[in-house]
């Protein structure tokens, strides 16, 4: 009963942070854009940005004692263009990754489901910091209208035109869709989800003009169950973030779209190795 009290509070103060920044983000990019993109302005939002994040920290870690570990391999480069992959594990993984590089990155974008433009207050902000949104077809959809296809790489081209304009941090979840016990049964992981490399290759592809750094991130957490709820509530005793920089190789957007999946399986295999041992060294404890 108690931890649940915990995570209604958190919750409470989660929303009231989002109420809040969200709006003042909303009034600083309407004048950005009535002032003709006024610098001032976008570094004010930036501002805003980063100080929910922050907020959300206090809220997420320190309130509920979970203990946050970051290692890393190689230095993330300062103002520049970063493509971020992370296996998907809850809704909290994008909180995480906030937090991880709020002080080390420009303002994380993500490609959004069209129809969240319609999500009051969501919506609006979203588009105004130039999230890329995205229409999402199954594959029978595709196959039942080709051109389907063709319209979604369109979109992704021109989200990534946009996105050149001034220098993002662009999170792509190669596994499209978070971890269940049902979906890594389909899964030839033990950890994680089957990665796809497409969309990460065709974000390669249309920014190699700018060289984008790749920054791959392992994420773990100690709970078998890792929802945002277990963390609102101090269920989740330890999180590990783990991230790689990688400096952008030409060969990427060189390579077929086959050459470019070994490279994700490799990562992955590797990333699945990560957790798995981390989790026996959890169970050790655990008992």
């Amino acid at each position: 009963m108690k931890n649940k009290v915990l995570g209604g509070l958190i919750a409470i103060l989660l929303s009231l942070n989002l109420i809040i920044f969200g709006a003042a983000a909303i009034i600083v990019a309407l004048l950005y854009y009535l002032s003709f993109k006024l610098e001032a302005l976008l570094s004010l939002l930036n501002l805003i940005y980063r100080a929910w994040v922050k907020i959300n920290k206090f809220c997420l870690i320190e309130l509920t004692g979970t203990k946050l570990q970051i290692t890393n391999i190689g230095k993330i480069p300062a103002n520049s263009w970063l493509v971020v992959t992370c296996n998907h594990v809850s809704w909290a993984d994008i909180l995480l990754l906030q937090i991880l590089l709020v002080d080390q990155a420009q303002p994380l974008k993500f490609f959004m489901k069209q129809s969240l433009i319609w999500v009051p207050f969501v919506g609006l902000l979203a588009k105004l910091l130039n999230y890329p949104f995205i229409k999402r077809y199954s594959l029978s959809q595709i196959k039942a209208k080709p051109h389907r296809k063709l319209a979604n790489q369109a979109t992704v081209e021109k989200a990534c035109q946009l996105l050149k304009k001034e220098v993002s941090s662009l999170v792509i979840f190669p596994e499209g869709t978070r971890l269940t016990a049902e979906k890594l049964q389909r899964s030839s992981y033990k950890s994680v989800l089957q990665a796809r490399g497409k969309g990460l290759s065709q974000v390669l592809f249309y920014w190699q003009d700018l060289a984008p750094s790749w920054l791959d991130v392992s994420l773990f957490y100690s709970h078998r169950a890792p929802t945002l709820w277990a963390l609102l509530c101090g269920e989740i005793q330890r999180v590990i973030l783990h991230y790689e920089v990688l400096a952008f190789d030409s060969s990427w957007v060189k390579q077929d779209n086959h050459q470019f999946q070994a490279i994700i399986n490799q990562r992955w295999q590797v990333k699945d190795n990560w957790l798995i041992t981390l989790q026996q060294q959890n169970d050790l404890v655990a008992n």
